[in-house]
């Protein structure tokens, strides 16, 4: 089983196509038994057999042949989590029609970490070194999402609190991605808060240790991971990867001012 690797985690790699080979199956051969005595008769080992002479016949039987056994060869794309529950898609690449191989889907629980420290503490660093438009400030393309003020917004319907307040028509927060005009300003929702958090812990379903997490690998000099934006963390000491390997160790906040965010 292969596991496909989170493309683009903090990256700006392109996609690949994922192929589904099928096998051929393999036939088998024939082969044929001959009697040359007068009444007597011959089995063949292959599909069919002549008489020869003196009014006897014989007659050759059986048949051969297998074909390959079919392996599969999953491979799986990132965790995504919404609602506490984590899930993803795995494929056989080689379509056996089995899965007795194949790797768990979900939904399983989502990583308890803790959100106030996320508020405080990572989203800081993702939104400064991560959430540019062309990279992880994007619904589409990239497995880490970042929310962030005049970058990526979320699709929900808001009422005006900064200008023309007198229209009383609820606006679509999304339109304002890339913008800080009047309402585009405003602070992070809920619901960006928690996307963004979800997105960040889902790097870390089924896996064992902060320092396997592709959220810090990823952008990790010396690693082998090809990272098209750049290499955040010089090394592990680095204080912005020591702030996230906490957050994914465990580490709390009792509360989290945000300010304007």
């Amino acid at each position: 089983m292969r596991v496909l690797p989170v493309v683009a985690l903090l990256s700006c790699a392109a996609c690949v196509n994922i192929e589904n080979p099928l096998l051929d199956a393999g036939a088998g051969g024939s082969g044929g038994g001959v009697s040359n005595t007068g009444g007597g008769a011959a089995t063949g080992g292959g599909a069919t057999g002549g008489g020869a002479t003196g009014g006897g016949s014989a007659t050759g039987g059986g048949t051969g042949g297998g074909g390959a056994a079919c392996t599969e060869d999953w491979i799986c794309a990132p965790w995504s989590v919404a609602n506490n529950q984590a899930t993803r898609s795995c494929l056989d690449q080689n379509a056996c029609g089995t899965t007795a191989n194949k790797p768990p889907e979900g939904p399983i629980a989502a990583p308890a970490l803790d959100l106030n420290f996320y508020k405080c503490n990572v989203h800081p660093i993702l939104q400064r070194s991560c959430a540019a438009m062309g990279c992880h400030g994007t619904e589409t393309g990239r497995p880490l999402k970042t929310y962030a003020r005049g970058r990526l917004r979320n699709q929900e319907m808001l009422v005006r609190s900064v200008c023309q307040v007198n229209i009383t028509t609820p606006y679509d927060l999304s339109t304002c991605s890339g913008s800080v005009d009047c309402d585009c300003k405003r602070p992070h929702t809920t619901a960006e808060w928690q996307k963004s958090f979800d997105s960040a812990r889902s790097f870390f379903v089924q896996v064992s240790t902060p320092a396997q997490s592709e959220l810090l690998t990823q952008p990790l000099a010396g690693t082998s991971f090809v990272h098209a934006g750049r290499k955040i963390f010089a090394s592990p000491t680095d204080p912005r990867y020591v702030a996230i390997s906490n957050w994914l160790s465990g580490m709390t906040l009792p509360t989290c001012t945000t300010g304007p965010n």
